[in-house]
């Protein structure tokens, strides 16, 4: 099953594999629906994985151009409530084909260097699925918010301050800390 020029590709599996044998030289659509569970991100992400995009082939070389997009899910770091939102990337590679001899192909080495795959002259496809996982790990943010302004959990009552105020004074100061107070009676610091 090779791409037709101008048509998708639709696959329901884990695998995004791009078959290469008997492309022309030029470019071919492709897009592929998959399952979070399938990729093991389902942590972060929810629903379908959606990736999209082109490959072009020229000579013994071959570029893959991909758009991914699934949905974020997880909680806010500051007052707790599920957040969901969509994500969007995209990534490059680029692939040369070259022989079986050990000098030209040594695939514990194929690590990506200068941004360009081998593969073997035997192989047939092309699989995204690692670059796929490592696009979506990636886009986890650091900071999981369910907005810029979220105002967070009240830290003496619990209260979600982004629903209701609470009745809290704001202003505790640890028991064994308290004498220090004295040393700056008027509120100056030493700042």
């Amino acid at each position: 099953m090779n791409p037709q020029p101008g048509k998708e590709r639709h696959n329901s599996s884990a695998l995004l594999v791009i078959p290469i044998v008997g492309l022309e030289e030029k470019e071919y659509q492709f897009a592929f629906n998959s399952d979070v569970k399938g990729l093991g991100v389902e942590d972060a992400y929810s629903g379908t994985v959606r990736v999209s995009g082109t490959i072009s082939r020229v000579g013994g070389q071959y570029h893959v151009h991909s758009d991914v997009s699934a949905t974020q899910t997880g909680e806010c770091d500051r007052c707790l409530c599920k957040t969901e939102q969509d994500f969007k990337a995209e990534f490059s590679l680029y692939y040369r084909v070259v022989g079986e001899s050990p000098e030209e192909y040594n695939h514990d080495k194929d690590d990506g260097v200068g941004g360009i795959y081998t593969l073997k002259a035997d192989e047939h496809a092309i699989t995204l699925d690692k670059e796929v996982v490592e696009t979506l790990q990636l886009g986890i943010p650091m900071k999981n918010l369910c907005g810029e302004d979220c105002k967070g959990l009240c830290s003496m009552c619990g209260t979600n301050l982004n629903q209701e105020a609470c009745e809290c004074d704001g202003e505790t100061i640890d028991p064994r800390w308290a004498n220090l107070k004295g040393l700056f009676p008027d509120g100056t610091s030493l700042n």
